[in-house]
């Protein structure tokens, strides 16, 4: 009599999503110190980047800013135009530190070590600790949030803010106690003083709030939200109140925002009210000149020019609605493409210049589609989970409020790390189903793959190239009189652009500087010439052009050639009202 042979069980067990070979709190600590060790070496190498010896951009006005307080002028007059929270605490650091912005770096890169770490413990409450160590390691190495931190801006404390509020409901949802939702509304609250377009998050996270506890603690857990995130706004809030005189909840900017977004020339990427001025202070100078132009109003208060800005965008909408819808389409492209969209400085640039950033970090073009993969198998598997659906809450959210405005790197910037956790999931979830041979789904999520790839690498977007990080250091360098390199920067970005008149009107600025003015003739000229057809855009800058270049070739004695361009300016007077 033949043995009848059993069939072995497989001894593979269902991976433990919390088995990892260390102890959690050391596999936190490892993430720490390999975070903060990349990003000292960003730190001290910054001395042979030239991109981090100078302040830019919104930077620059938030050094300013910090400066007149920490130098005792804490009431700015009027209501806040930017969110305040930022620079006050750089202010404080002024205050102890004195003018140091590489104290405030510094501190930022630690803080940033402190994210990753968070990011860890958030991705561990949601799907274990596993996925949550993976994400914390990605986070540690992601080349771009390493490259904000090394700037004054709101990036590094922003994220901070966020993802500590997004912990505390997490907390509150697994200890089924509200008492946890107070400080998480706090927190919450704190990150809209630094970033405004975390108020358009806190409506579905208050309904999540209320979905999550029983009937007899849903309202009250809802309530705990919003005090906690009132009692941080509203003092900021009734200081605008007794400045101002009006009801504005914390800063005056979102209606301008609004409208640069969605306008009749909106590309999905910031372009400033008037040619050649962009940034903070002169969107705020900017904005309130045109919309009392278009008005007719002598005075106009904040709260109404932004409230006209609101409605100027919103006229916008309504009678173009394709074109919006179209608008709209290409802010999803950009908000979830490979290509990083530059403000001031382009990241694929400055990389050039640091040793840790040309290292092969992490990226988007990598991170999108693990991320978006992540996001759908999590909507396949885990729809009834309320963790999960916090995190898509706060990455959807994110991804709109993004959109509603126009695009930038460091705007989507908070939505990052939430990819990186989904990213995580995706990979853990793959070598899951390798390990127990589920074939049918691993071909589902073939399926679903191309589309993940064609959202991140569509092409659509090409690559911005280093001439916005040169132009505006040259810009900079010329602030500072710094005559020499500001000329090598803008000869080498008007080699790359040439029809670019803003960098010849630099160039000509400088050469009539150093009384060289042939060499300056020669660029007003370009400069002329390039402006011609930008309409009001560029008419003034156009029109300054021509008034140099009949002083300029009037003191050579070329009375003839500066005739020319005085019959220009006769013909071509400026106009007293510009449009956009």
């Amino acid at each position: 009599m033949g043995k009848t042979r059993r069939r072995k069980k497989s001894s593979s067990k269902p991976l433990d999503p919390d088995s990892i070979p260390i102890p959690w709190e050391r596999a936190l600590g490892g993430v720490f110190i390999a975070a903060l060790a990349l990003r000292l070496c960003y730190f001290f190498g910054k001395s042979g980047n030239p991109y981090l010896q100078v302040i830019l951009g919104d930077a620059l006005y938030f050094d300013k800013w910090a400066l007149s307080i920490a130098n005792g002028d804490t009431i700015v007059p009027g209501v806040f135009y930017m969110s305040p929270l930022y620079p006050y605490l750089v202010a404080l650091i002024y205050k102890i530190a004195g003018h140091a912005p590489d104290v405030v770096k510094f501190l930022q890169h630690i803080l940033g070590a402190g994210n990753c770490v968070l990011l860890a413990m958030i991705g561990q409450r949601v799907f274990g600790k596993r996925i949550g160590l993976l994400a914390g390691v990605m986070m540690a190495g992601y080349g771009l949030i390493i490259f904000y931190e090394g700037f004054l801006l709101k990036p590094t404390l922003g994220i901070f803010l966020i993802y500590t509020s997004i912990l505390l409901l997490l907390e509150a949802q697994n200890r089924a106690e509200p008492k946890w939702i107070y400080p998480a509304g706090i927190a919450l609250g704190l990150s809209a003083l630094v970033r405004g377009n975390v108020y358009l998050l806190m409506p579905p996270l208050a309904l999540w709030v209320a979905c999550v506890f029983t009937a007899k603690k849903r309202w009250l857990a809802a309530a705990l939200l919003v005090v906690g995130v009132c009692s941080v706004i509203f003092p900021v809030t009734i200081r605008n109140y007794v400045v101002g005189r009006e009801f504005i909840l914390s800063t005056s900017m979102g209606g301008m925002n609004f409208y640069l977004g969605n306008n009749p020339i909106a590309t999905g990427v910031y372009r400033p009210l008037s040619f050649g001025r962009g940034g903070a202070d002169f969107e705020e100078i900017d904005g309130a000149r045109l919309a009392k132009e278009k008005t007719g109003k002598a005075h106009m208060t904040p709260g109404e020019i932004s409230r006209f800005w609101f409605a100027e965008g919103s006229h916008f909408i309504r009678n173009n609605p394709g074109r919006f819808a179209s608008l709209i389409g290409k802010k999803l492209i950009l908000a979830l493409n490979a290509a990083e969209v530059p403000d001031v400085l382009d990241f694929s640039e400055v990389r050039k210049y640091s040793l840790p950033l040309r290292v092969p970090l992490l990226n988007f073009s990598v991170l999108g589609p693990l991320g978006l993969m992540g996001i759908f198998i999590c909507l396949y598997e885990r729809r009834r989970d309320p963790k999960s659906w916090l995190l898509l809450i706060f990455c959807f959210g994110t991804l709109f409020s993004v959109c509603v405005f126009f695009v930038f790197a460091r705007y989507r910037l908070t939505m990052i790390p939430m990819f990186m956790i989904f990213a995580a999931a995706f990979l853990e979830w793959v070598h899951r189903q390798i390990k127990s041979r589920q074939w049918r789904s691993l071909q589902l999520a073939c399926l679903a793959a191309p589309a993940a790839l064609f959202t991140v690498h569509n092409g659509s977007v090409l690559p911005f190239g280093p001439g916005v990080s040169i132009a505006n250091l040259g810009f900079a360098l010329l602030r500072e009189g710094k005559l020499d390199e500001a000329e090598i920067l803008l000869k080498r970005v008007s080699e790359i652009n040439t029809k670019e008149p803003v960098h010849h009107m630099a160039l000509a600025l400088i050469y009539k500087k150093r009384k060289d003015n042939d060499a300056a003739i020669k660029q007003y000229r370009l400069a002329a010439k390039y402006f011609m057809g930008s309409g009001n855009a560029g008419r003034a800058m156009e029109y300054s052009a021509h008034q140099n270049l009949v002083e300029l070739l009037t003191a050579r004695g070329d009375v003839a050639s500066a005739n020319l361009h005085t019959k220009w300016l006769k013909a071509h007077p400026l106009p007293k009202k510009t449009d956009f």
